[in-house]
């Protein structure tokens, strides 16, 4: 089996799609939180609060198009998409804040490591209920 073969495999298994376009959107999300963090030296919890709806937007489409290839309502799934990536916000703000207050880890780390906890909630919520197959 060629590696083509295989990168085409996992491309086709709907969480490598969903982890790709998260990752767009964490790409988006961790530069604009740096971006505002570091280097314009905006408090990390009120960068976390700009660079988020950004990321959510950018998730939301590139989810819709490629990883569930929806064709339902839009202004039915992004309230339901929004709701379920604001309960992942929250969970980052929580694990991000206790890193980098209890733990003294460098924030930007810290949100690496909640975005690769909170990827598992948000996956498993949106396929069940933002994207479920037979939601119109």
């Amino acid at each position: 089996m060629k590696i083509r073969d295989i990168l085409d495999g996992l491309l086709k298994k709907r969480f490598i799609k969903y982890c790709f376009g998260g990752g767009v959107a964490a790409i988006v999300d961790l530069s604009v939180f740096y971006i505002l963090n570091e280097i314009l030296s905006v408090h990390y919890l009120i960068a976390l609060t700009i660079s988020f709806p950004l990321a959510v937007a950018v998730n939301y489409a590139i989810q819709r198009r490629v990883t569930f290839k929806s064709k339902g309502k839009k202004y039915i799934q992004f309230p339901i998409f929004f709701a379920i990536q604001f309960g992942g916000w929250l969970l980052n703000a929580i694990l991000t804040t206790a890193q980098v207050e209890m733990l003294g880890i460098w924030p930007t780390f810290a949100r690496i490591i909640a975005v690769l906890i909170v990827i598992v909630y948000t996956y498993s919520s949106n396929k069940k209920i933002t994207f479920k197959e037979n939601r119109k």
